[in-house]
């Protein structure tokens, strides 16, 4: 029985200390028409004054435009840190005209009310045609990730975001949008530069028709982003925010102090079953 006990202690050491487990893929979908329509978010506001005054339809629906970003995964290795996240998105208009995207948005959830985004990637694209007239498009590179702390309540902390602007004026005559939606943190916003973060890029698109699907991911590296075992918010979008993601998803590997109250746990039953079988063996 003793040696027993020592092999358990020693696993539940190791699981506790190294967050050893299993490299996992999570999915997660787009079902939000715009941030504020999910959980976690402050008081559940739209980040959209049309909505609320319902002074413009396209905003209650999920794609306006090019492209539909229909899902994504998030992966994670053994030690719980976020290594990697794509977004799988499809053309259902088949026209990309003036499309990139914005930044990735990253909440690490410390309670069930957090609304700050803790990290953002710049990965923000300029929503203009080539000057070949092609579609634009966000190459394959490093970009900067921050550590961040602003506040996600709208008509509060609005002057820190970028916005999407306002649908057909502007640069943005004669296309639709999702108005004055968050598309990236000004820079004096951003707080401390933490890092870097491979983009896969975005590749703009197609203007003759052609049904067209494709991927970007972000990768974090083999070691990852440490989100200390905790669930995360994912948010991101293009820059018209004609479709915008904003999904929350648990962590597959608990926090080191959650492994080691369960070893814990399971060395106290080991000791009562000891003492149940001392019991009964002087019967």
């Amino acid at each position: 029985m003793k040696k027993l006990v020592a092999i358990i202690s020693m696993l539940l050491l190791v699981l506790a200390l190294s967050g050893t487990g299993y490299a996992t893929n999570v999915t997660f979908t787009d079902n939000v028409k715009y941030w504020g329509d999910g959980a976690g978010w402050a008081a559940g506001r739209a980040w959209n004054t049309d909505v609320a005054n319902g002074s413009w339809n396209g905003n209650t629906i999920d794609v306006i435009g090019d492209p539909n970003i229909t899902d994504g995964v998030a992966a994670f290795n053994t030690q719980g840190n976020l290594t990697r996240i794509t977004f799988n998105y499809i053309s259902p208009y088949h026209t990309w005209a003036m499309l990139a995207p914005g930044n990735l948005f990253l909440n690490l959830l410390d309670d069930d009310n957090d609304t700050k985004w803790d990290y953002v990637v710049t990965t923000m694209g300029t929503p203009v045609n080539d000057a070949d007239g092609t579609p634009p498009s966000l190459v394959a590179d490093d970009y900067d990730l921050y550590k961040v702390a602003v506040d996600a309540k709208h008509g509060v902390n609005d002057d820190k975001y970028i916005l999407s602007g306002a649908d057909n004026t502007g640069a943005w005559a004669g296309y639709y949008l999702r108005n004055n939606h968050p598309i990236g943190i000004k820079g004096s916003y951003l707080g401390n530069l933490v890092g870097s973060v491979a983009f896969s890029g975005f590749p703009g698109g197609v203007t003759d028709g052609t049904p067209w699907t494709g991927t970007s991911s972000f990768d974090f590296g083999t070691n990852g982003l440490n989100l200390q075992g905790k669930d995360i918010i994912i948010g991101w979008e293009m820059t018209c925010a004609n479709d915008v993601v904003y999904a929350q998803v648990n962590n597959p590997v608990p926090e080191p102090t959650t492994m080691l109250l369960l070893g814990l746990g399971l060395l106290g039953l080991a000791g009562v079953r000891r003492k149940i079988a001392v019991s009964i063996g002087r019967k």
